[in-house]
């Protein structure tokens, strides 16, 4: 409610299971704020038939894209099935509503399913804070500490570098522009080659010896210092497949991988690759 001190009326607020409840969505409305938000199934208030755990005899079974309510002025509950169980309480939306959207099957096609129209504007106006969850929680850097200031030091660690991440691809266009790779780089930029034992390398061999990755700041860096020179034939890194090899005798000084004369031994040492080349 403080959150909303200053916000007009008649405004849709969306919200995430954290703060939905009952009491707070009537009093949103009597201050004529209307509000749609997923919400945990052991919140107080909610109808039984909609809780019902699965398995139990009384549950209704739901196919995917079909969807059950209870309506109770101002406030409708929203329970549809989509892979799992998604709850949803609203004032802002009729519950009978539904829009056609289309869910990606296994075999990789997609087929149209019904979708509540509560959860259709939800999903639309949660979309940047459920990207940015999804992105912390596939590479999380959060650690546990007795520090209370600690985890909210992660917090904004974290939200920095995918908003880094974010400008990062909309300005570049990367062989190697994932969120994986981005972080990758990003370490390797703040680490600075430093380390506590007397021989450090960012080119990663394998047991034998052979070099089988080169980072991005090996390959890029001082690209005048990339000196063809003359090594064993071997499989070009760059351009050699299974179905067509292709081997070369010349291989890069610095990173001592082989690569044909041309045009691949230009192209590796490229951030990106132009379309004219």
């Amino acid at each position: 409610m403080d959150l909303c001190r200053n916000v007009q009326p008649y405004t849709l607020m969306a919200f995430d299971n954290f703060f939905t409840s009952l009491p707070l969505l009537e009093m949103l409305h009597h201050k004529n704020i209307y509000a749609v938000g997923t919400i945990r199934v052991n919140r107080k208030g909610l109808p039984a038939e909609i809780t019902v755990k699965r398995g139990t005899r009384d549950q209704m079974c739901l196919k995917p894209g079909e969807f059950m309510f209870q309506h109770a002025a101002p406030i409708s509950v929203i329970k549809w099935m989509d892979t799992k169980d998604v709850y949803v309480a609203t004032t802002a939306f009729d519950p009978k509503r539904v829009q056609i959207i289309k869910r990606k099957q296994k075999d990789g096609t997609k087929k149209n399913m019904f979708c509540p129209l509560a959860i259709v504007e939800y999903v639309k106006n949660m979309g940047g804070v459920d990207r940015f969850d999804h992105f912390r929680s596939s590479y999380s850097i959060g650690r546990k500490s007795k520090k209370s200031w600690f985890r909210l030091f992660w917090f904004l660690f974290e939200a920095a570098l995918i908003n880094a991440y974010i400008l990062y691809s909309q300005g570049h266009v990367m062989r190697n522009s994932s969120h994986r790779q981005f972080r990758l780089r990003v370490a390797r930029g703040l680490v600075n080659n430093f380390s506590s034992r007397k021989a450090c390398s960012t080119i990663l061999k394998n047991k034998k010896g052979g070099v089988y990755k080169i980072s991005d700041e090996v390959r890029l860096a001082k690209v005048g210092v990339h000196m063809p020179r003359a090594g064993t034939k071997r499989r070009c890194r760059f351009c050699s497949t299974r179905t067509n090899p292709k081997r070369s005798k010349i291989e890069c000084s610095s990173c001592k991988v082989p690569l044909c004369i041309s045009p691949c031994f230009e192209r590796f040492h490229l951030p990106y690759v132009p379309h004219n080349l």
